[in-house]
C-alpha cells in the first residue's frame, strides 16, 4: 500500500487509504463552516451563537485532521481562524460584517489550498504568515463587543 507525504517536509508517512479518507472529510467541513458565516448576515442575535459555534466546530475538526497528517499552513491558519471565532463567541470580537468576511476569505485561502493539495500539490498557504500576524492582531487588539446570545436549547 502506497504512502502519502504530501511534499511537506516532516510529514509524517501515512497508508494512503487513510490520506483518502481523512482528505474525504475536509471539503465537507470547510463548505459548512462556510454556510455558518454566511448565514450570520441575516441571523438574529440569538441565531448567531449557533452559528459561530458551528464554524468553531468544523473549523476545530478541520485544524485537527490538518494537524494529524502534519499540513503546516492550513492547520495554523485554521487555528488562527477557530481563535477568532472564540473570541466571538466570548464577546471579544464582533460578528460584524468586516470581521465575518475576513474569515470568509480565508476560507477560501483555506480551500484553494486542499484543492491544491488534492491535486498533487503541497498545500501550502503563500500568505500564511501575514495571515495568522493579522489574525494575532485581530484578537490582540479586539475592542470588547457583547457576548454573542446563546440560544436556548
Amino acid at each position: 500500500m502506497g504512502t502519502f507525504d504530501g511534499g511537506q517536509e516532516g510529514l509524517v508517512a501515512l497508508p494512503q487509504a487513510e490520506v483518502a479518507e481523512r482528505l474525504s472529510r475536509l471539503p465537507r467541513l470547510l463548505e459548512e463552516a462556510e454556510q455558518a458565516l454566511l448565514s450570520l448576515e441575516k441571523a438574529t442575535p440569538a441565531e448567531r451563537a449557533s452559528l459561530v459555534s458551528e464554524a468553531f466546530r468544523n473549523l476545530h475538526s478541520f485544524k485537527g485532521n490538518c494537524g494529524f497528517m502534519q499540513l503546516g499552513d492550513m492547520e495554523k491558519l485554521s487555528h488562527k481562524m477557530e481563535n477568532v471565532l472564540g473570541a466571538m463567541r466570548e464577546g471579544t470580537i464582533s460578528p460584524n460584517e468586516q470581521n465575518v468576511n475576513f474569515l470568509l476569505k480565508s476560507l477560501d485561502l483555506l480551500k484553494s489550498a486542499l484543492n491544491g493539495l488534492i491535486g498533487g500539490g503541497t498545500g501550502a498557504i503563500p500568505s500564511c504568515k501575514g495571515m495568522l500576524r493579522f489574525f494575532d492582531e485581530m484578537v490582540l487588539n479586539a475592542i470588547p463587543a457583547a457576548p454573542v446570545e446563546a440560544t436556548a436549547e
